[in-house]
């Protein structure tokens, strides 16, 4: 029996046609609607701090960036502190933030002397005036990529602490002072 494009079946077929097309729609749409709710799900951002939140250093430099996120985040982006090396200690701290333990460290790279083996530059007496100049230098040469280790992160921010000394008796004060000994 032949049938006709009006034949019930036709229409039929037709109708799953349409209804096969719409499912694949609504299937498609509901997926991107989940990804959509996914993604707009709160990001928690996990920062380790080897020291307490009481100390001085936290207070003054990762506090206020983590309070500034925080604020402007507005719940959707939220960084949660961990203090006293909690999920881990300094000498550790870059494995920890590869393997997703921790998203932000608070890193000392000279505890890290084989991840980071050109920071000492930093740490050298008689190089520079300040911490403000060693901070310069450093931010500088690790936004230049020239110190090996950095190239696997992000850095939001790198500084100096004040500049190393020499106690001696006589004192030392530049680099002139040690000619000779």
């Amino acid at each position: 029996m032949k049938r006709s494009m009006g034949s019930p079946d036709v229409a039929t077929a037709r109708s799953n046609l349409r209804w096969n097309a719409m499912a694949g729609i609504a299937a498609i749409m509901i997926a991107l609607l989940l990804s959509f709710a996914a993604a707009a799900e709160p990001i928690t951002l996990k920062f380790s701090f080897f020291s307490s939140d009481r100390s001085l250093l936290y207070l003054v430099g990762p506090k206020p960036f983590i309070d500034a996120v925080n604020a402007e985040g507005r719940g959707r982006v939220r960084i949660e502190p961990y203090f006293s090396n909690r999920l881990g200690g300094p000498e550790q701290l870059s494995q920890l933030v590869r393997d997703g333990t921790v998203d932000i460290g608070f890193e000392v790279p000279s505890y890290e002397r084989a991840a980071f083996p050109d920071v000492g530059i930093v740490e050298l007496p008689g190089l520079y005036q300040d911490a403000a100049e060693a901070t310069r230098v450093f931010s500088q040469l690790v936004e230049a990529g020239a110190l090996r280790g950095f190239s696997d992160f992000y850095v939001i921010g790198a500084f100096a602490g004040e500049p190393e000394s020499i106690h001696a008796r006589p004192p030392v004060v530049s680099l002139a002072d040690l000619k000779g000994k």
